[in-house]
């Protein structure tokens, strides 16, 4: 209301001689109120001025009004510190002060080229190292605005930002050499997270496993063999060890020596000399390893690996895993979106349009935006557990009806 007030009283008061007339149109001003305009209090943060400028800007988009115009609805939403400083800037500025002059003004009080540099310097010295995937690429975005020849072409974006990934991502995802800054987004948040289970599956607790008995039980076990059968009717297949409290069936015991044919300590079972007595050829052993989804597509049988089934037919989800999916809550905060994006996100690559249906979720993600679950939200969310739950299947038509074909022409290539 004050401030309604001064500007009315600027735009009716009677000028001085040899004083430029400055005529506000309050029109103007009511109608960018209704906009609901951001206000802008001064402070050290380069960043929070860069963004009150663009959200300004985007306003004057959806309104017809003159260069200079924009300084006047711009500078009446300045407040404190900002306020006090363009009361003295104005007076310093030679009329007309156009929005060009009032952005060098602006940036040299609030963004100088020092800080600016410094942000060039950030993105270019950008690394994931411990940050998760989602927040190096918001940092990477964020910072990527000062640096737009990066950005504006695709394939330096991806570059550059395979190029900041973790060193065991790096190699993982640069052998794809993807062409765009998405793709190399969601090849590197796949790996991430089969690493991620891997270490989950390594850290998980072994087998119990009995230790080994104490000579005291070992030689309470051998009295009480010796006391219910006679030491004339004990069969050596049942005598106890009394190294190890096991039975060999009369072979010598392994416990802690190299070769297990004679069990000596002194030689492995390549230079064993009952082995050279028999004749038999020395041949060195071969071990043969294969990974689980290569023993399962050889054998035939179904396995799971790493969140997935693989079998002979292909790799598909595992309902065990997706089970989460189909009973999870709908999401009332950020973080628990966050949550679901991440646990759905996993299988993406079972999920035809996947970035596309997740686009109301992943708006709701991003910084300054009010979190509202509308309609657009829940059919969004409900739409990813059901492709998540359910195999898409081919049908033959009917061959009732009519056919629309549909192409893409192009004079490139098909598309």
């Amino acid at each position: 209301m004050i401030r309604d007030r001064e500007l009315q009283s600027e735009a009716t008061s009677v000028p001085q001689q040899g004083v430029p007339i400055r005529v506000v149109d309050t029109s103007n001003i009511e109608k960018y109120q209704r906009l609901n305009p951001p206000a802008f209090n001064g402070g050290s943060d380069p960043l929070v001025a860069e963004d009150w400028i663009k959200e300004t800007e985007k306003l004057f988009e959806v309104m017809t009004v003159t260069t200079e115009q924009r300084v006047q609805l711009a500078t009446f939403m300045l407040r404190g510190s900002a306020e006090h400083w363009w009361k003295l800037k104005r007076g310093a500025l030679v009329p007309p002060i156009t929005w060009e002059v009032f952005l060098e003004a602006f940036n040299a009080e609030y963004f100088p080229d020092f800080l600016r540099q410094r942000k060039e310097s950030e993105f270019t010295e950008l690394r994931q190292v411990r940050l998760s995937m989602v927040e190096y690429a918001e940092k990477y975005i964020d910072l990527g605005r000062f640096a737009p020849e990066v950005m504006m072409n695709e394939t330096k974006k991806a570059r550059r930002f395979e190029k900041g990934l973790r060193l065991e991502l790096y190699h993982q995802v640069a052998m794809f050499a993807l062409p765009t800054y998405q793709m190399v987004l969601e090849k590197a948040q796949l790996i991430e997270a089969l690493y991620k289970e891997q270490i989950d599956n390594n850290k998980r607790p072994s087998s119990y496993r009995r230790p080994p008995p104490s000579s005291g039980q070992t030689e309470k076990r051998q009295r009480v063999v010796q006391e219910a059968v006679p030491s004339h009717q004990m069969a050596p297949s049942s005598m106890m060890c009394p190294r190890c409290g096991k039975n060999h069936g009369g072979r010598p015991c392994m416990s802690g020596q190299s070769c297990y044919r004679c069990g000596s300590t002194q030689h492995f079972v390549r230079d064993c000399p009952l082995l050279r007595e028999s004749g038999q050829p020395l041949v060195q052993g071969r071990v043969f390893a294969m990974i689980v989804p290569e023993a399962a597509a050889t054998s035939g049988v179904t396995q799971a690996f790493l969140g997935h089934i693989v079998s002979r037919d292909g790799i598909s989800v595992d309902p065990a895993k997706i089970e989460a999916v189909v009973k999870w809550e709908r999401p009332k905060t950020v973080t628990k979106i966050r949550s679901f994006l991440g646990l759905a996100g996993y299988y993406r690559r079972f999920v035809r349009g996947f970035s596309s249906i997740a686009t109301p979720l992943t708006k709701l993600t991003k910084k300054n935006v009010k979190f509202e679950w509308d309609e657009k939200c829940e059919s969004s969310f409900q739409k990813l557990k059901r492709r998540l739950t359910t195999t898409p299947m081919l049908a033959i038509p009917s061959g009732e009806g009519d056919f629309a074909v549909y192409s893409d022409a192009s004079h490139v290539g098909l598309g």
